[in-house]
């Protein structure tokens, strides 16, 4: 089951009663969202008041909290950590996973991503520009660095000739940013 994702963009008071994330909100009656339910709570708005132990729920129940500053930019992100063996066992087998092995992983994303990016390309301008391709020559640890080729390709074709990707721009790289914090967040939660 995919897990919800709830932004609070609005003065509000946040608990966690009977298992339930409890919004209050001024002229509005109270609403509730079971913890099981929840993936990530985005806290979007400067005048939301937290308790203590709806982040400690939160943490148990495995939910993301991520916070946004006033210009609703992601600022901060509290990451649930299970505290059993396990968890200590998995990280560490990440961080001794050999160089090929990464090479590989790193070889499979950018090559779905570079699919992914012609599907998108396909359906919003008609042709996938070249990407299904490149796809297909992505190499162990991309050393021809075909993601950052593709992303030349894939921007400007989505967004325009004049786009350029810029995590410190404002309009769409702004959304974009608050976006893949927001993946990020929902990716590593499931890691985890």
């Amino acid at each position: 089951m995919i897990s919800r994702i709830v932004e609070i963009a609005n003065p509000a008071r946040l608990t966690f009663k009977d298992q339930q994330l409890r919004i209050e909100r001024n002229d509005f009656p109270p609403a509730t969202v079971p913890l099981e339910d929840l993936g990530v709570l985005i806290i979007d708005s400067n005048e939301v008041l937290l308790s203590s132990s709806l982040l400690g729920a939160c943490a148990e129940y495995g939910v993301s909290v991520l916070f946004s500053n006033s210009k609703h930019v992601p600022v901060g992100l509290m990451q649930p950590i299970e505290s059993h063996s396990l968890h200590a066992r998995v990280l560490r087998e990440q961080i001794l996973t050999s160089e090929p092995v990464k090479k590989r992983l790193w070889q499979t994303l950018v090559h779905a991503k570079l699919r992914e990016q012609a599907a998108v390309l396909r359906d919003a301008t008609g042709k996938d520009h070249g990407l299904t391709k490149m796809a297909l020559m992505v190499r162990s640890g991309d050393p021809e660095n075909l993601e950052g080729q593709g992303a030349r390709i894939y921007f400007p074709k989505l967004f325009g000739s004049g786009f350029v990707r810029d995590r410190d721009s404002g309009g769409v790289n702004s959304l974009l940013n608050y976006s893949y914090t927001v993946l990020r967040s929902a990716i590593a939660r499931a890691v985890l």
